[in-house]
């Protein structure tokens, strides 16, 4: 048993926390080493991203210098051979090397529709005919306006040149050349091969490349890829949706993370950059991340077993000290010592021991002292059982009689009750058909003020619209009023229109006495005429709608007046109305008055009916109950006189218990 006890304890203490210790330990290790790990991967990926963007706005700014660069060295032929066409006329061989050396330039050549260079700075260019082999016959032909060559290197020396040509409007062309040495050099330093070379010169780049968008690589940090064209699904993808994409896989025996940037050049996507970073250092960051994670879980694991350990003994030792004494405890023996103390659940465990096996050494006295007294009311108790049984045989009699009148009150009672009951649904009755008569009244009330109210609305509106009557009244005879004066107005127009009828006719008379040199004049007094007859007949048609207007501007003034008429009329009745309304209002009230006293005084009589009912019910329940109360105690007596004589039998019975409880506490040891 103790081996067992053992046993037990210690897998619950210290194996199961341990098993679990190791569990959790192992979780959070490889928890942190995938957060490791991937906390590396995607600092590596802002990095590579961080790079290629970087990488991408060089190319960008790279490729937007030399296209500035050649565009300012194209501004300036271009500005030199519209200067040299402008100033024509004063063209020579030494006029064009003091412009040559003024300009600061290397060969100015000046052709004719044949392509025959007639002026020159250069005397091996003079009278040196320009064939369709050079790039600039194109202009010469007139194919195009201007023509703007690339940076090339001559063939007779290591110089680069720029050379342009620009048509003459009446024939021929004029070339210049620029040495562009330095800008050669510079284009080249900014060229994208170069940046790639500088890239892989970090060891942890194992290899660059741009790919321009039709898939061909530009620059490769191996050359021998440099004018491929590119077909794998990534490179496709990256190109497609000109997005930023990383990808992991093995580059010569060695794992590389892969990284494709957009490349764009004044706004517009022209490629993308591809570069592939060494993933050996993430390796070995990663390897290191777990040896030290595992190192560091180890040693918390030691310290923790070490901890159960200790923690372990200090529980099962005072746990088998407590189960050897209470062995001895259920063995009777009380006289025991616990050695066990501290502060923690263990101590209060063997105190709480120690006081347990006192209360029981109390308890065991308690019950020898306790049974010699059991025996000695046993006794007692058998003699008193008689007396008992005498009692009650004498209480169970009068308890019968008193029984037998209760009933009989209890049936008087119910009859009073009935009575009672009828009067309380009279009294409702009552109370219901007052109450419905108090709704009536209470609604004919508010139907009758709602009336007023409404009544009294409508006076309002009659009163307004009178008043809009009189307004509007007002208003007519003011346009009957304008009206007149416009026929007055009408009347001066009517009085120029002939007069003015008048000067034309005079008019016409003395065009006709001018003959031939007022036949003019004849024409414009015909049609000043015509005018005046037109206002004439005007003027007529507007007295008509004036007399017109004045006749239904009258009518319209009657009408408005019997309006006014009837609203009065109407005010009065409705004032008539709004009085009855009242007379009715204060008629209700004093039926309400009457109907709410009558109400309060079948309340009243209500509530006192309640009384009266309430309490005939209570007699009724207390005599109920006291009838009751009386069977029963009869049976209780009944019962009691059967239980008396039980009582010996169980004297017996204790006496007998007494001895042996006695005989069961005399093997403790106290």
């Amino acid at each position: 048993m103790k081996q067992k006890l053992n046993n037990s304890i210690k897998v619950k203490i210290l194996v199961i926390p341990m098993i679990v210790m190791f569990v959790i330990i192992a979780v959070i290790a490889s928890v942190s080493i995938a957060a490791s790990r991937n906390k590396i991967l995607s600092q590596m990926k802002s990095d590579g991203i961080n790079m290629g963007n970087q990488v991408s706005k060089d190319m960008g700014k790279n490729n937007m210098a030399v296209d500035t660069l050649n565009e300012s060295i194209d501004e300036r032929i271009r500005t030199l051979a519209g200067f040299v066409i402008a100033n024509k006329s004063n063209l020579n061989n030494d006029y064009l090397k003091a412009l040559a050396k003024q300009f600061n330039v290397d060969e100015i050549n000046v052709a004719d529709a044949s392509g025959k260079v007639t002026y020159s700075n250069l005397e091996s260019s003079f009278l040196t005919p320009f064939t369709s082999k050079d790039a600039s016959y194109a202009v010469l032909k007139g194919e195009k306006q201007e023509l703007m060559e690339n940076i090339r290197k001559s063939t007779d020396s290591n110089d680069y040149y720029k050379y342009g040509a620009v048509k003459d409007p009446i024939g021929g062309m004029v070339q210049v050349g620029i040495i562009a040495n330095k800008v050669q050099k510079l284009t080249d330093s900014l060229k994208t091969q170069v940046l790639i070379d500088d890239m892989v010169k970090d060891k942890s780049i194992k290899y660059a490349l741009y790919v321009n968008k039709d898939l061909k690589v530009e620059a490769d940090s191996d050359k021998n890829e440099i004018g491929t064209t590119l077909k794998d699904s990534a490179t496709k993808t990256a190109i497609e949706k000109r997005a930023t994409y990383c990808s992991q896989y093995r580059y010569k025996n060695i794992n590389v993370y892969d990284i494709m940037v957009p490349v764009y050049k004044n706004g517009e996507f022209i490629g993308s950059v591809d570069i592939g970073m060494s993933m050996e250092n993430v390796g070995t960051a990663i390897r290191n991340t777990i040896v030290i994670i595992v190192l560091v879980s180890i040693v918390m694991f030691l310290l923790f077993a070490l901890i159960l350990i200790k923690m372990s003994r200090g529980i099962v030792i005072p746990l088998n000290d407590l189960v050897n004494v209470s062995k001895r405890i259920a063995d009777g023996e009380l006289n025991n010592d616990i050695n066990v103390n501290g502060k923690d659940e263990i101590g209060l465990l063997a105190s709480s021991f120690r006081d347990m096996v006192g209360n029981l050494k109390n308890t065991i006295s308690t019950i020898k002292s306790g049974t010699l007294n059991v025996n000695t009311m046993s006794s007692e108790l058998n003699s008193n059982s008689d007396d008992v049984k005498n009692a009650a045989s004498e209480v169970a009699k009068a308890i019968q009689d008193v029984a037998k009148g209760a009933t009989e009150q209890s049936n008087d009672l119910m009859n009073i009750s009935d009575i009672v009951s009828n009067f309380e649904k009279e009294l409702d009755d009552m109370s219901e058909r007052l109450s419905k008569v108090n709704k009536s009244s209470s609604f004919t009330e508010a139907k009758a003020k709602d009336g007023n109210d409404k009544i009294n609305i409508l006076l309002k509106s009659i009163n307004e619209v009178n008043s809009l009557f009189e307004v509007v009244i007002n208003k007519i005879e003011s346009l009957s009023y304008s009206v007149s004066k416009v026929g007055e107005i009408t009347g001066v127009i009517d009085d120029i229109s002939e007069q003015t009828n008048l000067l034309a006719l005079n008019a016409a008379i003395e065009a006709s006495r001018a003959g031939e040199a007022g036949k003019g004049f004849s024409v414009v007094a015909e049609e000043v005429r015509d005018l005046a007859e037109q206002s004439k007949d005007s003027t007529e048609k507007i007295n008509e709608l004036i007399r017109n207007i004045t006749g239904e501007t009258k009518n319209v003034i009657e009408t408005s007046n019997n309006v006014k008429v009837a609203f009065v009329n109407q005010s009065d009745i409705a004032k008539n109305t709004m009085k009855s309304f009242e007379d009715m209002l204060s008629a209700i009230k004093d039926i309400s008055t009457l109907i709410n006293h009558t109400y309060s005084s079948v309340g009243t009589i209500m509530k006192s009916k309640d009384t009266i009912s309430s309490k005939v019910e209570s007699l009724t329940a207390v005599s109920e109950e006291t009838s009751a109360s009386s069977e029963e105690i009869s049976a209780s007596s009944e019962e009691l006189y059967a239980s008396s004589e039980n009582v010996a039998s169980f004297v017996q019975n204790l006496n007998k218990v007494a001895a042996e409880l006695d005989e069961s506490v005399s093997k403790f040891k106290l």
